[in-house]
């Protein structure tokens, strides 16, 4: 059994493996790092996708997002478009601040 720790953004294997340690925390960064480059290519298509809807309703998106959550824009299915888009952005950018602390 492998087992994985990743604390105050070191990486520690513990446990018998079939490959060093090494190897292992070297694919492990060489797979966050390309996760990391995933993450930013993704976070630039959904900025253009929002910009889209910014430019299309003159809205910036935290204006929107409070008159979408206080119910004062209606069901228009760009809006929930829009708001997933936040959201996922959001998640994204979470995940991507978190890798960041691991390479």
């Amino acid at each position: 059994m492998i087992i994985v720790y990743c604390i105050m953004s070191k990486i520690t294997i513990t446990g018998e493996t079939s490959k060093s340690k090494e190897e292992i925390q070297n694919q492990l960064l060489s797979l966050i790092r390309s996760r990391l480059s995933s993450i930013k290519e993704e976070i630039q298509e959904i900025n253009e996708e929002i910009n889209q809807f910014q430019t299309k309703y003159q809205l910036d998106s935290d204006a929107f997002s409070k008159k979408f959550h206080a119910g004062q824009l209606g069901d228009d299915e760009d809006y929930f478009v829009w708001d997933g888009l936040i959201q996922v952005l959001t998640d994204l950018q979470s995940e991507q601040e978190t890798l960041r602390e691991l390479v």
